[in-house]
């Protein structure tokens, strides 16, 4: 028997709100026992020292990320955590993004392993300029101060801003490691991801398709009310 995602998908728009949440989880416990017997054992046996910053190791880490995210949404079975899903099946999409970028596109993977670095200074520079305005110090404080002011760490920060990712400013953020936005890798990709990110992605943005009301009482299975559409 042939299997036609287009008529599965249509069957599932008309399924009540219940059904739609009971099928989907089963399919994550599905995702998640695959990820569990196949996947994460793959992972580990791949990670082997020495450990250079090629495509394999790229790859590799993502598949991580993936087999952990199909984790998490295994655990969430109640409909008050559709905030979490979504953002979890958000997460998921875009790693398939980032596999398929890397894989058509190998000559990036120096931009993906680098990225680890410059956001951790970002991030880290953003909090030391908040914390520099109180009287609160720690170790940890003086740790980052250490990672900051560092002659080395400084100059690659900066020479991988501007080389990599022709990043001028000093307050500019590099906001994803390819340097391109979603919604452009996403058309370069073309074919079955361009569908599902017009026609899928969406749906993981709660704010934009899911309707929840409150009744401002508790209701069964602790949803809080929430009636799904």
């Amino acid at each position: 028997m042939d299997f036609d995602p287009e008529e599965v998908f249509s069957k599932f728009e008309q399924m009540q709100s219940t059904q739609r949440v009971g099928l989907l989880f089963r399919e994550t416990l599905a995702l998640r026992d695959f990820a569990r017997k196949k996947l994460c054992p793959f992972v580990a046996t791949s990670f082997r020292p020495p450990f250079e910053e090629g495509l394999e190791l790229a790859v590799l880490l993502l598949l991580e990320r993936v087999a952990l995210w199909t984790d998490t949404l295994a655990a969430l079975d109640n409909a008050a955590h559709f905030q979490a899903v979504a953002a979890g099946q958000r997460c998921l999409f875009e790693l398939l993004v980032d596999l398929k970028l890397l894989l058509n596109q190998p000559e990036l993977v120096a931009l993906f392993h680098e990225f680890t670095f410059v956001e951790r200074y970002y991030v880290t520079k953003q909090q030391a300029s908040v914390v520099g305005a109180s009287e609160t110090k720690s170790s940890k404080t003086t740790m980052e101060a250490t990672f900051l002011t560092d002659p080395a760490n400084i100059a690659r920060y900066q020479k991988s801003r501007q080389h990599l990712w022709r990043k001028e400013s000093a307050t500019s953020r590099v906001m994803h490691w390819s340097g391109i936005v979603l919604s452009k890798v996403v058309k370069s990709l073309g074919g079955d991801i361009e569908r599902r990110y017009v026609e899928k992605y969406p749906y993981a943005c709660w704010l934009e398709r899911i309707k929840a009301k409150y009744s401002g009482s508790r209701s069964g299975g602790g949803s809080y009310g929430i009636r799904w559409r």
